[in-house]
Protein backbone atom coordinates (compact mmCIF):
# COMPACT_ATOMS: atom_id res chain seq x y z
CA UNK A 1 0.00 0.00 0.00
CA UNK A 2 1.13 3.55 -0.74
CA UNK A 3 1.43 6.77 1.23
CA UNK A 4 -0.27 9.54 -0.76
CA UNK A 5 -0.25 13.33 -0.35
CA UNK A 6 -2.98 15.30 -2.11
CA UNK A 7 -3.12 19.10 -2.13
CA UNK A 8 -6.43 20.96 -2.34
CA UNK A 9 -8.26 17.87 -1.08
CA UNK A 10 -11.19 19.63 0.54
CA UNK A 11 -13.42 19.45 -2.52
CA UNK A 12 -13.60 18.63 -6.22
CA UNK A 13 -10.92 16.45 -7.78
CA UNK A 14 -8.90 16.39 -4.58
CA UNK A 15 -11.73 15.04 -2.46
CA UNK A 16 -12.82 12.25 -4.82
CA UNK A 17 -9.20 11.28 -5.44
CA UNK A 18 -8.47 11.06 -1.71
CA UNK A 19 -11.43 8.72 -1.30
CA UNK A 20 -10.40 6.61 -4.29
CA UNK A 21 -6.90 5.99 -2.93
CA UNK A 22 -8.14 5.32 0.60
CA UNK A 23 -10.80 2.87 -0.57
CA UNK A 24 -8.12 0.70 -2.11
CA UNK A 25 -6.23 0.63 1.18
CA UNK A 26 -3.70 3.43 0.75
CA UNK A 27 -2.78 5.88 3.51
CA UNK A 28 -3.92 9.31 2.36
CA UNK A 29 -2.85 12.71 3.65
CA UNK A 30 -5.57 15.03 2.41
CA UNK A 31 -4.18 18.54 2.68
CA UNK A 32 -5.95 21.87 2.54
CA UNK A 33 -5.49 25.41 3.82
CA UNK A 34 -8.06 25.10 6.59
CA UNK A 35 -8.77 21.48 7.53
CA UNK A 36 -12.11 20.88 9.19
CA UNK A 37 -12.76 17.63 11.06
CA UNK A 38 -16.43 18.06 10.25
CA UNK A 39 -16.02 18.50 6.49
CA UNK A 40 -17.67 16.03 4.13
CA UNK A 41 -14.37 14.27 3.38
CA UNK A 42 -13.69 13.70 7.08
CA UNK A 43 -17.22 12.44 7.66
CA UNK A 44 -17.05 10.01 4.76
CA UNK A 45 -13.64 8.75 5.92
CA UNK A 46 -15.03 8.15 9.41
CA UNK A 47 -18.18 6.43 8.13
CA UNK A 48 -16.16 4.07 5.90
CA UNK A 49 -13.23 3.68 8.32
CA UNK A 50 -10.78 4.94 5.70
CA UNK A 51 -7.17 5.89 6.35
CA UNK A 52 -7.47 9.58 5.48
CA UNK A 53 -5.64 12.12 7.62
CA UNK A 54 -6.48 15.79 7.21
CA UNK A 55 -3.42 17.99 7.00
CA UNK A 56 -2.99 21.77 7.04
CA UNK A 57 -1.03 22.88 3.98
CA UNK A 58 -1.04 26.17 2.09
CA UNK A 59 0.85 25.78 -1.19
CA UNK A 60 1.74 29.49 -1.16
CA UNK A 61 3.45 29.20 2.25
CA UNK A 62 6.77 27.35 2.24
CA UNK A 63 6.84 26.89 6.01
CA UNK A 64 3.35 25.36 5.89
CA UNK A 65 4.49 22.94 3.19
CA UNK A 66 7.60 21.90 5.11
CA UNK A 67 5.65 21.30 8.32
CA UNK A 68 3.12 19.14 6.49
CA UNK A 69 5.75 17.05 4.72
CA UNK A 70 7.69 16.64 7.98
CA UNK A 71 4.55 15.26 9.65
CA UNK A 72 4.09 12.70 6.88
CA UNK A 73 7.71 11.57 6.99
CA UNK A 74 7.75 11.34 10.78
CA UNK A 75 4.58 9.24 10.74
CA UNK A 76 5.25 7.06 7.71
CA UNK A 77 8.96 7.22 6.92
CA UNK A 78 8.18 7.54 3.22
CA UNK A 79 6.02 9.27 0.63
CA UNK A 80 5.06 7.34 -2.49
CA UNK A 81 2.64 9.56 -4.40
CA UNK A 82 2.19 13.34 -4.63
CA UNK A 83 -0.94 14.70 -6.31
CA UNK A 84 -0.53 18.43 -7.01
CA UNK A 85 -4.21 19.31 -7.24
CA UNK A 86 -4.57 22.67 -5.46
CA UNK A 87 -5.44 25.46 -7.85
CA UNK A 88 -7.56 28.54 -8.44
CA UNK A 89 -9.23 29.98 -11.54
CA UNK A 90 -9.79 33.73 -11.74
CA UNK A 91 -10.98 35.05 -15.14
CA UNK A 92 -10.38 38.45 -16.68
CA UNK A 93 -8.94 40.14 -19.75
CA UNK A 94 -5.14 40.42 -19.70
CA UNK A 95 -4.94 44.21 -20.12
CA UNK A 96 -6.86 45.15 -17.00
CA UNK A 97 -6.68 42.08 -14.79
CA UNK A 98 -5.61 43.29 -11.32
CA UNK A 99 -2.01 42.54 -10.36
CA UNK A 100 -3.27 40.88 -7.18
CA UNK A 101 -5.33 38.40 -9.22
CA UNK A 102 -2.41 37.62 -11.51
CA UNK A 103 -0.14 36.95 -8.55
CA UNK A 104 -2.73 34.80 -6.76
CA UNK A 105 -3.21 32.57 -9.78
CA UNK A 106 0.49 32.18 -10.54
CA UNK A 107 1.46 31.75 -6.88
CA UNK A 108 -1.07 28.96 -6.40
CA UNK A 109 -1.12 27.18 -9.75
CA UNK A 110 2.57 27.43 -10.61
CA UNK A 111 4.89 28.54 -7.81
CA UNK A 112 2.82 26.71 -5.21
CA UNK A 113 3.09 23.45 -7.13
CA UNK A 114 6.83 23.91 -7.51
CA UNK A 115 7.18 24.59 -3.78
CA UNK A 116 5.37 21.39 -2.80
CA UNK A 117 7.23 19.32 -5.39
CA UNK A 118 10.65 20.60 -4.37
CA UNK A 119 9.90 19.86 -0.72
CA UNK A 120 8.86 16.28 -1.50
CA UNK A 121 11.62 15.43 -3.97
CA UNK A 122 14.44 14.81 -1.44
CA UNK A 123 12.33 12.10 0.20
CA UNK A 124 11.47 10.41 -3.08
CA UNK A 125 15.02 10.72 -4.36
CA UNK A 126 16.47 9.04 -1.26
CA UNK A 127 13.93 6.22 -1.40
CA UNK A 128 14.59 5.87 -5.16
CA UNK A 129 10.90 5.85 -6.02
CA UNK A 130 7.87 8.07 -6.32
CA UNK A 131 4.96 9.23 -8.45
CA UNK A 132 4.25 12.93 -8.98
CA UNK A 133 1.00 13.78 -10.75
CA UNK A 134 0.11 17.37 -11.67
CA UNK A 135 -3.49 18.41 -12.25
CA UNK A 136 -3.19 20.75 -15.22
CA UNK A 137 -5.95 21.74 -17.64
CA UNK A 138 -6.98 21.69 -21.27
CA UNK A 139 -6.20 25.41 -20.95
CA UNK A 140 -2.49 24.58 -20.95
CA UNK A 141 -2.83 23.75 -24.63
CA UNK A 142 -5.41 26.36 -25.67
CA UNK A 143 -5.18 30.09 -25.03
CA UNK A 144 -8.75 31.03 -24.15
CA UNK A 145 -10.03 34.60 -24.17
CA UNK A 146 -10.73 35.74 -20.60
CA UNK A 147 -8.44 33.04 -19.18
CA UNK A 148 -4.99 34.26 -20.22
CA UNK A 149 -3.42 34.10 -16.74
CA UNK A 150 -4.98 30.77 -15.82
CA UNK A 151 -3.86 29.25 -19.14
CA UNK A 152 -0.39 30.72 -18.63
CA UNK A 153 -0.13 29.16 -15.17
CA UNK A 154 -1.02 25.72 -16.51
CA UNK A 155 1.23 26.02 -19.57
CA UNK A 156 4.14 27.00 -17.33
CA UNK A 157 3.36 24.09 -15.03
CA UNK A 158 3.43 21.59 -17.89
CA UNK A 159 6.71 22.94 -19.27
CA UNK A 160 8.37 22.69 -15.85
CA UNK A 161 6.89 19.23 -15.27
CA UNK A 162 8.18 17.91 -18.59
CA UNK A 163 11.71 19.09 -17.81
CA UNK A 164 11.45 17.72 -14.27
CA UNK A 165 10.43 14.35 -15.66
CA UNK A 166 13.85 13.89 -17.23
CA UNK A 167 15.73 15.29 -14.26
CA UNK A 168 14.30 12.80 -11.76
CA UNK A 169 13.79 9.67 -13.88
CA UNK A 170 17.17 8.21 -12.85
CA UNK A 171 15.98 8.27 -9.23
CA UNK A 172 12.93 6.10 -9.96
CA UNK A 173 10.53 9.06 -9.88
CA UNK A 174 7.89 9.57 -12.56
CA UNK A 175 6.13 12.84 -13.40
CA UNK A 176 2.78 13.01 -15.20
CA UNK A 177 0.22 15.71 -15.94
CA UNK A 178 -3.49 15.32 -16.52
CA UNK A 179 -5.41 17.83 -18.63
CA UNK A 180 -9.07 17.97 -17.62
CA UNK A 181 -11.68 19.63 -19.77
CA UNK A 182 -15.03 20.67 -18.30
CA UNK A 183 -16.07 18.89 -15.10
CA UNK A 184 -18.73 19.41 -12.46
CA UNK A 185 -16.58 20.80 -9.64
CA UNK A 186 -16.60 23.70 -7.21
CA UNK A 187 -13.94 25.54 -9.22
CA UNK A 188 -16.44 25.84 -12.07
CA UNK A 189 -19.24 27.07 -9.84
CA UNK A 190 -16.93 29.65 -8.24
CA UNK A 191 -15.63 30.88 -11.60
CA UNK A 192 -16.02 34.66 -11.54
CA UNK A 193 -14.03 37.88 -11.68
CA UNK A 194 -12.71 39.20 -8.39
CA UNK A 195 -14.14 42.21 -6.60
CA UNK A 196 -11.10 44.18 -7.81
CA UNK A 197 -11.80 43.67 -11.51
CA UNK A 198 -12.77 47.04 -13.07
CA UNK A 199 -16.45 47.47 -13.76
CA UNK A 200 -15.67 49.85 -16.63
CA UNK A 201 -13.30 47.46 -18.41
CA UNK A 202 -13.52 47.79 -22.21
CA UNK A 203 -13.63 43.97 -22.22
CA UNK A 204 -16.42 43.73 -19.66
CA UNK A 205 -19.02 42.49 -22.13
CA UNK A 206 -16.73 39.68 -23.30
CA UNK A 207 -15.70 38.83 -19.73
CA UNK A 208 -19.27 38.56 -18.44
CA UNK A 209 -20.33 36.57 -21.49
CA UNK A 210 -17.52 34.03 -21.05
CA UNK A 211 -18.11 33.73 -17.29
CA UNK A 212 -21.76 32.85 -17.85
CA UNK A 213 -20.87 30.41 -20.62
CA UNK A 214 -18.28 28.58 -18.52
CA UNK A 215 -20.55 28.35 -15.49
CA UNK A 216 -23.29 26.88 -17.64
CA UNK A 217 -20.97 24.32 -19.23
CA UNK A 218 -19.73 23.19 -15.80
CA UNK A 219 -23.28 22.28 -14.83
CA UNK A 220 -23.29 19.55 -17.47
CA UNK A 221 -19.58 18.65 -17.37
CA UNK A 222 -18.05 15.25 -16.74
CA UNK A 223 -18.18 13.40 -13.43
CA UNK A 224 -15.08 14.21 -11.28
CA UNK A 225 -14.89 10.52 -10.40
CA UNK A 226 -13.31 9.98 -13.82
CA UNK A 227 -10.36 12.11 -12.72
CA UNK A 228 -9.96 10.10 -9.53
CA UNK A 229 -9.93 6.84 -11.47
CA UNK A 230 -7.39 8.20 -13.95
CA UNK A 231 -5.04 9.45 -11.22
CA UNK A 232 -5.20 6.16 -9.32
CA UNK A 233 -4.39 4.23 -12.51
CA UNK A 234 -1.43 6.50 -13.32
CA UNK A 235 -0.05 6.08 -9.81
CA UNK A 236 -0.28 2.28 -10.11
CA UNK A 237 1.34 2.09 -13.56
CA UNK A 238 4.90 0.74 -13.66
CA UNK A 239 5.89 3.20 -16.40
CA UNK A 240 3.27 5.97 -16.58
CA UNK A 241 3.18 8.34 -19.51
CA UNK A 242 3.58 12.08 -19.25
CA UNK A 243 0.47 13.80 -20.65
CA UNK A 244 -3.09 12.54 -20.16
CA UNK A 245 -6.12 14.37 -21.65
CA UNK A 246 -9.01 13.83 -19.22
CA UNK A 247 -12.74 13.91 -19.88
CA UNK A 248 -14.81 13.97 -23.05
CA UNK A 249 -13.86 17.50 -24.08
CA UNK A 250 -10.10 17.10 -23.65
CA UNK A 251 -10.02 13.62 -25.16
CA UNK A 252 -11.78 14.92 -28.25
CA UNK A 253 -10.21 18.37 -28.66
CA UNK A 254 -6.53 17.92 -27.79
CA UNK A 255 -5.68 15.21 -30.37
CA UNK A 256 -7.52 17.28 -33.02
CA UNK A 257 -5.53 20.42 -32.19
CA UNK A 258 -2.20 18.66 -32.74
CA UNK A 259 -3.13 17.96 -36.35
CA UNK A 260 -4.44 21.44 -37.21
CA UNK A 261 -2.76 24.20 -39.16
CA UNK A 262 -2.61 27.63 -37.52
CA UNK A 263 -5.62 28.86 -39.50
CA UNK A 264 -7.61 25.73 -38.61
CA UNK A 265 -6.65 26.14 -34.96
CA UNK A 266 -7.73 29.80 -35.00
CA UNK A 267 -11.13 28.93 -36.45
CA UNK A 268 -11.58 26.05 -34.01
CA UNK A 269 -10.83 28.18 -30.93
CA UNK A 270 -13.10 31.00 -32.08
CA UNK A 271 -16.01 28.62 -32.52
CA UNK A 272 -15.34 26.55 -29.39
CA UNK A 273 -15.23 29.70 -27.25
CA UNK A 274 -18.22 31.18 -29.12
CA UNK A 275 -16.51 34.55 -29.52
CA UNK A 276 -16.96 35.27 -33.23
CA UNK A 277 -19.41 38.03 -32.32
CA UNK A 278 -16.75 39.76 -30.19
CA UNK A 279 -13.98 39.44 -32.76
CA UNK A 280 -16.25 40.74 -35.51
CA UNK A 281 -17.48 43.70 -33.42
CA UNK A 282 -21.07 42.50 -33.39
CA UNK A 283 -23.66 42.68 -30.56
CA UNK A 284 -23.55 40.00 -27.91
CA UNK A 285 -25.76 37.06 -28.91
CA UNK A 286 -28.87 36.36 -26.89
CA UNK A 287 -28.36 33.97 -24.01
CA UNK A 288 -29.38 30.41 -24.78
Amino acid sequence: MSVVLITGAGSGFGKVTALAFARQGDTVYASMRNPDDNCSLARTAADENLSIKLLKLDVTDKSSIQKAVDVIFQNEGCLDVLINNAGIHIPGALEDMPDSDIHRVMNTNFFGVLNVTRTVLPIMRKQQSGRIIMVSSIGAMIGRANDSIYCASKSALEAAAEALRYEVARFGISVSVIEPGVFQTEIGRKYDVSSEYPQDSPYRQLVDYRVNLVKKSCQTGDDPQRIAELIVSIAAHEQPGFRYPAGNQAEEFLPMLKKMTESERDEFIRKAAKIDWWLDGEPEPEKE
